[in-house]
């Protein structure tokens, strides 16, 4: 069959992967070779050199052969570093994560060759709803080492809302996607309005799965047994001597689980020839694993997922009663301890009426038959290059998915050479219910409109039937055309992470927030703090691309930088210059960064890859040292003064067992890549809440601030600002009260920058303040430390000064201030350094 729209979606997990198609009234996942609807992501290469994914790969990569075999390489795409590529050694082959998921999705491409006889070349992917922007690039590129050469990104919880809400007649109503996967958690608040799908805010980690409860199933419950009753020196995770032997235990804790978890009650597990001892000997493993025991590991997981919904309930403005139901999401969910948690602390009905392993490929999949495909005008040409012989062609501007049950259909019959259509008629016929449209009389133009009409929902495929003025059919190209009904279609997708530029005052200017609508585009100019010499590629103009919602720069995820290089200046670039920065994201959250230097017109259009570098273990093992030493001292003061915001962030660490949960990691990191790379996360994520804690026991020396600049902002608006300003001003009243409310420092301190970027854009309008700035200027033209240059500029200021030329007399300021030997305080020229997002200043190193 010849396909309009993508029509294929692919789950591309941590542990497991699946492909689903859509097939009209839903989507049909497709089975590999042993009919099973998921592949474990896991690759094997045998001693012939042979690749195998699936099964039997996993089996070899925790069992007998870890060296040949790789699993959970998904959390590492995206990533440089040592310790990142696979070795498989017998073949002495290597392969980057982004290697190994495209063997991932060519086997998935060959199970729909074998069950369809189709080509797979075009697929919706999912990703987590957390995942950065390195591993989101990476999914494409490993899409098109596979041969996808065509794979829009897809959020996973909008998938699993899609899967659910297809044909829901529900209106208005909230659902919360819970997204418990085998090596991400989201949490996604969706709504569903007129007809469309909204994802209201979402949050979510990709360091945290099922798999780490496996892991504590071996450290917490497996490891003491072995360690009591046998005799292994130096056992411990990350030891090389001991891999296999680990491997084989994580193996079973993962079908211990599943048993445990699915007859709830204990089961006694067992590895025939475990391992060999210290003296050579072989041992047989057995131990019996609890309910209790799943329970108590359980707990700490299921407490950071359930403070993720509520941080994304808290993000829309809701709270738990608002919710419909929740879907589940994930094989982790399977966890009857997990659904009963999630049920008692925020109350709202469970649904997981959907296998909640494969829903996210079938909403990928239904999501995919909203995509179009190759228009018609570009399937039928003859080798001649014209148009076949007595084959009328048929263009149609039309939705191929829609929410209405009768959408318009336009378009024009484009004739056979010699040939007119005057008197033709023409008439679409639904092919399953004979629904027929009418005839409609053709003009010389061959231009029609009309109406199709879907009697139920799903796909619906309508024949052409194109008849000459006698009444006697003709050939058309295509011969039919497709119309798939949908209650609910997806609105927009949204930007998963929030994009900014670090700032030398240690802030963020964003650039892209979480929950944009996307595609999305957006400038804004920064100023320069040194000079570049030109020809000197050791003088760098660096702005660093951050990913992340804290305000403070460094407890952002660098995912690259932007570089500009004396050498690429044929003159110096002096300090105060003006570079306009642009950041763009498609709906892909795919990003190209231009970079525009004001004074010299030249254009940087930047080839941007991002890239997650990871940390050394050792610096890791020194921020982890100094962040305790900072939690002890601020825990004694938040402990004597009892204000609900500082206890708040102590439940929550002590809850989560944030302190243990480092320390484990820290012993696991010195050989596992994946633990380094979650300890890196888990210090970021523990130095922004001991930021809160220190920032609330601050909390009123930050209030007096807000309220300060809350004031002048206030003021000027009042005195000189539009209608828009009145308006933002309401807003950040809005913004302003709810941190107060919340006695959130973090979201205080951002209320604060916005106040001053409105003080700023108000004032900025006064030509006065230019003219203020400039006079200032003029009367320490001595101390400008580049004469030539500052006596260029005067003059040209003095001349737009005297035509009231307020846009020159600004670019002139900007050149001469950094001139200034002693830079000027605020009050010295009227609060013109470092304030707002619009205009602010680079490290350069």
């Amino acid at each position: 069959m010849r396909r309009t729209t993508i029509d294929f979606g692919i789950d591309l997990g941590t542990t497991n992967s699946s492909i689903a198609v859509a097939d009209g009234q839903d989507a049909k996942v497709i089975p590999n070779k042993l009919g099973a609807g998921i592949t474990p992501s896991a690759v094997w290469i045998d001693r012939r050199g042979n690749l195998h994914v699936g099964e039997e790969a996993k089996r070899r990569a925790l069992d007998d052969d870890p060296y040949n075999a790789a699993v959970e390489f998904k959390l590492r795409m995206g990533m440089s570093g040592e310790g990142i590529e696979k070795h498989f050694v017998a073949s002495d082959r290597l392969f980057s994560p982004e290697a190994l998921s495209a063997e991932v999705l060519k086997s998935l491409r060959t199970d729909v060759r074998t069950a369809t006889g189709e080509d797979v070349r075009a697929a919706v992917i999912t990703v987590p709803a957390a995942f950065e922007q390195p591993a989101t690039a990476a999914t494409q590129s490993a899409a098109i080492l596979a041969g996808i050469t065509r794979c829009p990104l897809l959020l996973e919880p909008v998938a699993a809302a899609l899967a659910y809400g297809f044909q829901s007649e529900r209106e208005n109503v909230y659902w919360l996607v819970y997204d418990f996967g085998g090596g991400t958690f989201d949490a996604a608040i969706m709504r569903i309005r007129d007809g469309l799908i909204h994802v209201e805010n979402h949050d979510g980690d990709n360091q945290l799965g099922g798999k780490l409860l496996d892991w504590d199933i071996v450290t917490e419950r497996l490891l003491p047994v072995a360690l009591e009753q046998f005799d292994l020196p130096d056992f411990r995770r990350g030891n090389p001597r001991w891999e296999s032997a680990f491997g084989r235990l994580k193996l079973i804790a993962e079908r211990g689980k599943i048993d445990v978890c699915r007859t709830r009650a204990p089961v006694e597990i067992a590895f025939d020839n475990w391992c060999t001892d210290a003296r050579g000997r072989s041992i047989d493993f057995a131990c019996t694993l609890t309910p209790g025991d799943i329970a108590s590991l359980t707990r700490p997981y299921v407490r950071r997922t359930l403070n993720l919904c509520r941080k994304t309930l808290r993000g829309a403005g809701l709270d738990a009663r608002a919710i419909e139901r929740i879907l589940l999401v994930g094989g982790s969910t399977l966890n009857p301890w997990i659904r009963e948690a999630i049920q008692a602390e925020l109350g709202c009905p469970v649904d997981h009426s959907i296998d909640p392993v494969t829903v996210v490929a079938r909403g990928a999949a239904i999501f995919a038959s909203t995509v179009e495909l190759a228009a018609s005008k570009d399937m039928l040409q003859a080798p001649g290059g014209s148009w076949a012989a007595d084959t009328w062609l048929v263009q149609t501007e039309h939705n191929p998915v829609g929410n209405q049950r009768d959408p318009d259909i336009g378009g024009r019959i484009v004739a056979p050479a010699g040939r007119d259509s005057t008197g033709f008629t023409l008439e679409f016929v639904d092919a399953d219910t004979k629904w027929r449209s009418g005839r409609i009389t053709l003009g010389g133009s061959g231009v029609f409109m009309t109406q199709l009409y879907a009697v139920t929902t799903g796909r619906h495929t309508y024949e052409i039937e194109l008849c000459d003025p006698t009444g006697t059919p003709v050939a058309t190209e295509p011969r039919s055309l497709a119309y798939t009904y949908m209650l609910n279609l997806p609105n927009a997708q949204p930007a998963s992470q929030t994009i900014g530029v670090g700032l030398s005052n240690g802030n963020v200017a964003v650039y892209v927030k979480k929950g944009d609508s996307l595609p999305f585009s957006k400038a804004m100019d920064h100023i320069t703090t040194k000079t570049l010499r030109a020809g000197r590629r050791d003088d760098v103009l660096r702005i660093p691309l951050l990913e992340g919602e804290y305000t403070r720069a460094v407890r952002n995820h660098g995912i690259g930088a932007i570089e500009i290089t004396g050498a690429d200046l044929e003159r110096d670039l002096p300090a105060g210059s003006i570079v306009e920065v642009s950041v763009k994201m498609d709906e892909s959250q795919q990003i190209r960064v231009h970079a525009y230097v004001r004074v010299f017109e030249i254009d940087f259009d930047v080839v941007f890859t991002p890239v997650s570098e990871r940390q050394s273990l050792e610096r890791l093992v020194r921020e982890a040292t100094g962040l305790r030493e900072r939690l002890s001292t601020a825990r004694v003061e938040a402990t004597r003064i009892q204000t609900p915001s500082t206890l708040e962030v102590l439940r929550r660490i002590d809850e989560e067992d944030l302190l243990e949960t480092i320390r484990k990691l820290t012993e696991a990191a010195a050989n596992d890549p994946d633990s380094l790379g979650m300890l890196d996360r888990r210090l970021r994520e523990l130095a922004a809440l001991v930021d809160l804690l220190e920032d609330g026991l601050r909390f009123p020396k930050l209030v007096d601030r807000a309220r300060g600049v809350r004031a002048d902002a206030e003021k000027i608006v009042e005195q000189s600002g539009k209608e828009s300003d009145r308006q933002l001003l309401k807003s950040l009243e809005v913004e302003f009260q709810k941190a107060m409310e919340l006695q959130n420092a973090d979201m205080l301190r951002r209320n604060i920058q916005e106040y001053e970027a409105l003080w700023w854009t108000v004032r900025d309008r006064d030509p006065a303040v230019h003219l203020a700035r400039f006079d200032y200027c003029l009367a320490r033209r001595d101390e400008l430390t580049d004469p030539i240059l500052a006596e260029r500029l005067i003059e040209q200021g003095q001349r737009a000064a005297r035509s009231n030329d307020v846009e020159t007399l600004k670019y002139v300021n900007r050149q001469l201030l950094p001139l200034l030997r002693s830079q000027p305080t605020p009050d010295d020229v009227g609060r013109h350094f470092n304030i707002g997002d619009t205009v602010t200043s680079y490290y350069m190193t």
